[in-house]
């Protein structure tokens, strides 16, 4: 249940109740902001590499090499009429360029193109402004393809290149440059390496699979003591991994973190209907580099050889490459259209819904407004006026805007409805584009729904998730055009758990008969929360007694049998086989877990909808969807019969009368 505060949970119990139901839209997907740039600018600077930094003055520092010339450019306040035409010949004999920065601390590095081991190194103390002459710093083992370069503060920074199979990295400090530290794992043969400091040298890397062919887009990490040991490397940790023979594969990327980690990359396919493109990404808000959670690579409308760079001040994030520049304000576009809600219909459960919310439109303030647009995010926080007339409001629940209706007529009467999706609607949109495999003892089952969470672009935690969920590691193979919710329903159906949402949150938590009750409702109340109308169903089980096999042999059992529900129907029996259970403990926790859900607790969409009790009373501003509550209803001898949510449909309409409706109707199942 969501906290609510004092004079909420006052206002809400209150008989003279005057409802209020808060509504804006952002332009967020599952909390994080989305990425629509503006282009500012395209030329015609030839395709080659090329990096930016933006130190803390704001200016924007281009670097790009052309027929083995470097060229720089500094633009001091960077707008969509400033000229980004205008380059300066930097060096001669350069076959490669990075860039880093601290504060008003600028680096940039030319790798020489007639000695190829060689890096140099040119350094700025005013953002750009003036540079130093290049100075040979490194001389590198062998041929360099790719660098990237960061810096942790004025005095520390570090440089990867690529090294046969591996990767080296170059540290910086004590007025030094430290000898390579190279990985021997030899995974992959790198196209392209990103590099960012955040507590760690954190990194992206691209490149072919040594052993078995494919393309492979990973991260790892060069650490300084966060997630990583100083000095040490990580295992590289695949994100999207190419089937041999697929012709698919990745080059050139860019990382950073202006708000939560994104990098580019380009993707692309040289079979028959060829493409070529940047695609992008990100991570949770609060994942750790480490945790190697991202949402699935999307394509970004422009295709490169060189990849689309990045860099970022507190408010506003540029992307580059040598002939373009787009501008992204991270500034959050929000809207409330409280003001202007004639109804709404909210609907929770564990499963794709669709909400509606009708908006007033006459004065056109919506007819084409940039922040109300489909993918939007909606938070519709119910709440109450309290006694001081004080409008006071839950963080309420969240959707996404899936269509606009607009409606006039010829009285200049004209209305917008935004039809929302829950995320269980986003996690049935999403589908694999590859067959994607997770071999045996790979991850555990709570580490398969945190990737599938993010790859859908959702944090996924626990309230409470079952020992089953986190002592499982089963094998996983998703096959392409699968849907993240039959993937999420397939690895339910293996552990006792549910999965409920709030926010750009989702949750696993095993439900249990033992759980507490969060609130109290009644017929002719005194203090709980009355009741408008109920109805009460006993249905007979389809199931009454499970049996779970477990072992590669099926020869360890554990059974659920409802003995007061057999008289009734006599054998209606379910056999489950699990050769990953191999104790009867865990067995017999399947079996319970079965008995459970077959009781109404989120059991099959139907029984939801045709056999579970369901209640109606006044929205109650701080209930989810799982949340335990008790029943007394002297007309069925219901004493605070604890029943669990399954869904909840929110009711809110205005009309004419100054009390709008507004109502909570409740489907009940068992606790």
């Amino acid at each position: 249940m969501r906290a609510l505060h004092a004079d909420l949970t006052a206002a809400q119990k209150a008989t003279n109740r005057r409802p209020y139901l808060k509504v804006v839209v952002s332009d967020r997907n599952a909390g994080i902001r989305r990425l629509r740039p503006t282009l500012w600018y395209t030329g015609a600077e030839a395709a080659g590499p090329h990096a930016v930094a933006v130190p803390t003055d704001g200016s924007l520092n281009r670097l790009r090499i052309e027929a083995n010339t470097l060229y720089r450019q500094r633009v001091a306040s960077p707008t969509s009429g400033s000229t980004y035409s205008s380059w300066t010949s930097w060096r001669t004999t350069t076959k490669l360029c990075a860039i880093a920065k601290s504060g008003a601390n600028l680096y940039a590095y030319a790798v020489d193109s007639g000695t190829p081991t060689q890096i140099y190194e040119s350094t700025s103390a005013d953002s750009g402004a003036t540079w130093s002459a290049f100075a040979l710093i490194i001389t590198h083992a062998v041929t360099i393809n790719y660098i990237a370069a960061s810096a942790k503060s004025s005095t520390v920074r570090a440089l990867v290149v690529n090294n046969g199979n591996n990767l080296s990295a170059y540290k910086y400090s004590a007025s030094a440059w430290a000898a390579a530290v190279t990985t021997t794992d030899g995974e992959i043969t790198p196209t392209g390496i990103a590099l960012f400091y955040q507590s760690d040298w954190n990194i992206i890397v691209t490149g072919t699979i040594v052993t078995g062919g494919g393309a492979r887009l990973a991260s790892r990490i060069f650490g300084d003591g966060f997630s990583q040991a100083p000095n040490t490397w990580s295992p590289a940790w695949p994100i999207n991994d190419t089937a041999p023979g697929s012709n698919v594969a990745y080059n050139n990327p860019f990382l950073f973190q202006p708000d939560v980690y994104r990098f580019t990359c380009r993707e692309y396919y040289t079979g028959t209907g060829a493409y070529d493109r940047i695609v992008h990404s990100y991570s949770p808000p609060t994942a750790d580099y480490a945790d190697n959670l991202w949402h699935e690579p999307v394509p970004f409308d422009l295709g490169t050889d060189y990849g689309l760079a990045i860099a970022f001040t507190a408010t506003a994030v540029y992307l580059t490459t040598p002939n373009r520049v787009y501008y992204w304000g991270l500034t959050l576009a929000t809207l409330d259209v409280t003001a202007d809600v004639i109804e709404c219909s909210l609907n929770e459960s564990t499963e794709p819904e669709t909400s509606t919310i009708l908006l007033d439109n006459h004065a056109g303030t919506y007819n084409a407004h940039a922040t109300i647009t489909k993918g939007a995010e909606v938070r519709i926080s119910p709440g109450y006026y309290d006694a001081n007339n004080v409008a006071r409001y839950s963080d309420g629940p969240t959707v996404w805007i899936a269509a606009l209706e607009h409606t006039f007529d010829s009285k200049g009467s004209a209305t917008l409805t935004l039809r929302c999706e829950n995320a269980f609607a986003h996690l049935s949109r999403w589908r694999a584009p590859r067959l994607i495999q997770f071999a045996a003892a790979a991850k555990n089952i709570f580490g398969l729904f945190m990737w599938l969470a993010a790859r859908a672009g959702f944090e996924f935690s626990g309230t409470g998730s079952s020992a089953t969920a986190s002592n499982t590691y089963p094998a996983l193979s998703i096959n392409p055009g699968t849907s993240a919710l039959a993937v999420a329903h397939r690895l339910l159906g293996r552990i006792p758990d549910i999965i409920y949402n709030r926010g750009e949150f989702l949750y696993l938590e095993e439900p249990l008969a033992a759980d507490s009750s969060d609130q109290a409702f009644a017929w002719q109340p005194t203090t709980q929360h009355p009741i408008y109308t109920a109805r009460y169903v006993d249905r007979l089980k389809d199931h009454n007694h499970f049996k779970v096999l477990g072992g590669a042999l099926a020869n360890v059992v554990g059974e659920s049998i409802d003995f007061s529900e057999i008289p009734l129907h006599y054998a209606s029996p379910a056999l489950i086989a699990d050769r990953e259970l191999t104790t009867d403990t865990t067995t017999l926790n399947r079996a319970l877990a079965l008995a459970r859900k077959e009781a109404g607790s989120f059991a099959r969409e139907e029984a939801i909808e045709h056999y579970a009790d369901q209640i109606t009373a006044p929205v109650h501003c701080g209930l989810e969807v799982n949340d335990v509550i008790d029943i007394t209803d002297s007309r069925r001898a219901l004493s605070a019969s604890k029943r669990r949510v399954l869904r909840a449909v929110l009711h809110y309409s205005r009309g004419r009368s100054r009390d709008p409706d507004y109502t909570h109707t409740l489907t009940l199942g068992a606790p």
